[in-house]
């Protein structure tokens, strides 16, 4: 049975105490309702303006029926300050917490059980807001599901917001920003919270991602957590495995690595080995397809024996690699998850082709066509207008950079018109 997790509230910390004493001089109200309003004002704010408007038709429906008491008991309290500006029409009252509670950006947290009131009301209003992902473009599906899959690196995310520096605003202004960022975070950190929606009017996408400021965006957005991507390893290859090759540290690894990020990979082989390129390519395909040993039947004994297949090859690239052709074999050490089959052998190239196809096929592929360049992907290659090539190399590096991928050098081959 699907058990719902709780709901959490974010406010700043230092304002507890005096809702606190509005509830003990008004018990028959309702905490979280204070709370909720709360940070509806951060998440509604701008930082560019002090006050939020928000409309009271909104308000009596997401919240509460009776939010025009809570409000004017924080007034009242002085816990917020109200612009006493109504226009019928054009303008709502507009709300701010009290600077007094930016002392520090400290955020308190309330948390709301899936039985209550307040709860059943925020789950309606985001399931009110959210996109009928069956009726979306198979483009645009492609957009949400990534768009679900997007995560932040949130310890670092932290990490900007708390050096958050701002010319000629006080403390407590910086300390105001702070929080609202904080909580922009937060509610993308919820996957329920999220939405995606394409406007009627003009078909422009809004989605909360851009709520979170560029400052973190730049900085901190990946696509997924490390920790699904080590626990996705694990399953096609083997926790065993892998956890060898995490301690596997060396020069020629590392030396690897930079051959491979220059784009120099077969040049260098051929040059070690003292073979053309083709050959560095029959060697090559062999170590990643090939199994790490088979079976055969003598033709004289009719006895089964193992051997290596492509013995020969191999040896010959693990003298330049070591380190990583001992890899390549544990990672050919598992039962296949692909498809049932016993074989051990296909897992890794069909793991790269998969990392091939969401990065070239999926991700470049989108990027490309966002921006009205049509293109053909073919494996680890992108043909485009020659018009477009600065644009679109632009465009790579940055799938690259999403994915936490290195930057590799890039060749451009040019075609007759």
């Amino acid at each position: 049975m699907y058990k719902q997790k709780n709901l959490k509230i974010r406010f700043p910390e230092l304002l507890r105490p005096d809702i606190e004493k509005l509830i003990l001089f008004n018990p028959n109200l309702n905490a979280t309702i204070f709370y909720q309003f709360i940070e509806l004002i951060f998440v509604k704010s701008k930082k560019e303006t002090e006050f939020t408007n928000l409309k009271i038709v909104y308000l009596r429906k997401h919240i509460a029926d009776d939010i025009t008491k809570y409000i004017n008991l924080l007034i009242k309290a002085k816990i917020i300050n109200c612009d006493n500006h109504y226009i019928k029409g054009v303008k709502s009252f507009g709300y701010r917490v009290n600077k007094k509670y930016f002392k520090t950006p400290e955020l308190g947290i309330e948390v709301l059980e899936p039985k209550t009131t307040q709860f059943k009301k925020i789950i309606s209003e985001i399931t009110a807001n959210r996109t009928n992902v069956s009726r979306l473009s198979d483009e645009d599906k492609f957009r949400y599901k990534y768009f679900m899959s997007v995560e932040l690196d949130y310890i670092k995310c932290y990490k900007i917001i708390n050096n958050l520096h701002f010319e000629g605003k006080t403390l407590e202004e910086i300390n105001r920003i702070k929080i609202i960022y904080a909580i922009h975070t937060e509610n993308f950190r919820d996957k329920r919270k999220r939405y995606y929606k394409i406007s009627k009017l003009n078909n422009r996408i809004s989605t909360n991602l851009t709520n979170i400021p560029k400052v973190l965006l730049s900085s901190a957005i990946q696509k997924t957590k490390k920790e699904e991507n080590l626990k996705e390893h694990y399953k096609i290859f083997g926790k065993e495995n892998i956890d060898k090759i995490l301690k596997t540290n060396s020069d020629s690894l590392d030396k690897f690595h930079d051959i491979t990020k220059k784009g120099l990979f077969y040049e260098d082989l051929g040059q070690f080995l003292n073979i053309s390129r083709d050959e560095c390519k029959k060697i090559t395909f062999p170590i990643i397809y090939s199994k790490n040993t088979s079976a055969v039947q003598d033709e004289k004994t009719k006895k089964w024996k193992r051997i290596i297949p492509y013995q020969n090859e191999k040896e010959m690239f693990s003298k330049r690699h070591p380190d990583v052709y001992k890899i390549i074999k544990l990672l050919k050490n598992n039962k296949s998850v692909f498809k049932k089959s016993n074989k051990k052998n296909i897992n890794l190239p069909i793991y790269l082709q998969i990392i091939e196809a969401d990065l070239n096929a999926k991700l470049i592929s989108r990027f490309l066509y966002e921006n009205n360049i049509n293109s053909i992907a073919i494996h680890d290659s992108v043909i485009i207008d020659r018009k477009h090539e600065q644009l679109a190399l632009e465009l790579i590096k940055k799938a690259y950079v999403m994915l936490n991928y290195d930057i590799p050098t890039f060749k451009s081959n040019y075609f007759a018109n």
